[in-house]
């Protein structure tokens, strides 16, 4: 039977996109964890680097299965750059806000000051935190991933409730964050198992991420590079400043006003959006929407 008949690799691929990312990315992120226990750490240790690259590869390899359109496709999502400013703002001003107000609503609530630490950063240090950062989860998990490949699969769908964008953005932000821990079904790899309230923690500020996330795709006509790189990219390089000028507690309470005032803004964005997220099923913003 032929790659492209009904069967093939490329109908199975146009058919069930989204489990076939799913398996792709846990099959090739996760595998190596099955061998872990027989390895020693320092053989085992480069190995398991390929959790980083499971969505990264698992889309790419469904991009070059989908042929040239949706190669085409995802080149014009990755590289939509020309959007409102405002967007610019809340990709990169609005995780520092978050952050910050999260970490005032802890002092706060507690009534304790947190201690400001000098970071001693030289410019060749921040331009390679910069760099590293970008280079790091926003390219590897986003790119071709989860806001690359996925997010755009969902809602242009056949299944009119997976194309609900904020039932998209909880079908992305549940697995996205389980996907961070191989321990689970691999205990014995030297790595603490997950107690339950950081996996919660990890599905709630996930899931609420990627609901922020898919509303600046929608927004932006379908800018992978800010919706996905962007706001990754923002968040992380945010969190590693933040430990850096704050002696930050190690009390999970604060890492839940980080969640809590995340929620503030996906609620403000539900409000006046409603479960659309602001996103038209006519216009650009969907650019793979199908008949």
């Amino acid at each position: 039977m032929s790659r492209s008949g009904r069967g093939g690799l490329r109908w199975i691929v146009r058919r069930y996109p989204v489990g076939a990312f799913l398996i792709l990315t846990f099959v090739i992120s996760w595998a190596p964890f099955a061998f872990g226990s027989s390895l020693s750490e320092e053989d085992f240790s480069p190995f398991s680097a390929l959790l980083a690259f499971g969505p990264l590869l698992a889309g790419l390899l469904l991009l070059a299965a989908g042929g040239r359109e949706e190669w085409r496709a995802w080149r014009k999502r990755v590289l939509r750059w020309r959007v409102g400013a405002s967007w610019y703002a809340v990709v990169f001003l609005g995780p520092p806000l978050i952050f910050f107000g999260g970490t005032i609503l802890y002092s706060l609530t507690l009534g304790e000051s947190l201690p400001l630490t000098a970071p001693g950063f030289t410019v060749a240090q921040v331009l390679f935190a910069v760099a590293a950062t970008f280079l790091g989860a926003p390219i590897l998990e986003e790119l071709a991933g989860w806001r690359g490949y996925l997010l755009p699969k969902l809602l242009a769908g056949r299944s009119a409730l997976l194309s609900v964008p904020l039932v998209s953005s909880v079908v992305i932000g549940v697995p996205w964050s389980i996907w961070h821990f191989p321990e689970i079904l691999f205990p014995g790899l030297g790595v603490p198992a997950p107690d339950l309230e950081s996996i919660a923690y990890s599905i709630v500020f996930a899931t609420a991420l990627s609901v922020i996330m898919t509303w600046v795709y929608l927004g932006t006509g379908g800018s992978v590079l800010l919706a996905g790189l962007g706001l990754h990219f923002t968040v992380n390089l945010t969190e590693y400043f933040l430990s850096s000028v704050v002696d930050l507690p190690g009390s999970p309470f604060l890492r839940w006003t980080w969640a809590a005032c995340l929620l503030a803004v996906v609620a403000g964005v539900l409000l006046k959006h409603g479960l659309a997220l602001g996103g038209d099923r006519t216009t650009g913003a969907r650019p793979e929407r199908r008949a």
